[in-house]
């Protein structure tokens, strides 16, 4: 999909102007319609999901941001992010596995900055964040609206009340399915627990 056609509207923080990322994600964000700039505290985007009562705000990282002789700067940033106390939404970290504009990008995507992502994560934070892993900024919008997308199909999936271990298998018992017998759903729900 086309940076300008995307239907994703959202709001990303002019401060991101003054980052490296900007000359390979500027021009995406400028030339796409619904995406608007202003000043957000403590994240670098903000999209609507739904009908707009929640918010995925977004912190963007790059592989550079998560190197060593960064992490000093990047990590108070992942640390207040994480500890936000907005109301009325969700958070994810984009990390973007190339910082070459597409145009010269190789196709071949290093995952090394994922990695030291979830490192830096488990290091620094006390739960992990989402991570949306995003290929190169061509694909910025496209990712946040899979994500987004993602979002809404699990809230609108019926939750399920299990109370117990055994109130789940009662549940997956009572619960017909012709490729399966009922031996078949406790032996997999006893392997799920022993895990």
């Amino acid at each position: 999909m086309e940076p300008h056609a995307t239907p994703l509207r959202g709001t990303y923080c002019s401060s991101l102007r003054g980052c490296s990322v900007w000359k390979v994600i500027g021009p995406i964000l400028t030339a796409s319609k619904g995406i608007e700039e202003d000043r957000l505290r403590g994240h670098d985007f903000s999209f609507p999901i739904g009908s707009g009562a929640e918010t995925l705000r977004i912190l963007l990282l790059t592989p550079s941001s998560v190197q060593p002789d960064a992490v000093q700067s990047t990590t108070p940033r992942l640390q207040q992010f994480s500890v936000s106390t907005t109301t009325g939404g969700k958070r994810a970290v984009a990390i973007l596995l190339s910082e070459a504009p597409f145009s010269s990008a190789s196709g071949r995507y290093n995952l090394d900055g994922l990695l030291a992502l979830q490192v830096l994560m488990v290091e620094s934070l006390p739960t992990m964040l989402p991570i949306i892993p995003v290929a190169d900024a061509a694909c910025f919008l496209t990712s946040v609206q899979e994500y987004i997308s993602g979002l809404e199909t699990i809230e609108l999936q019926p939750l399920i009340n299990i109370e117990s271990p055994t109130t789940a298998i009662a549940t997956l018992d009572s619960t017909p399915n012709p490729s399966m017998s009922d031996g078949q759903y406790t032996d997999i729900f006893s392997r799920y627990m022993a895990l």
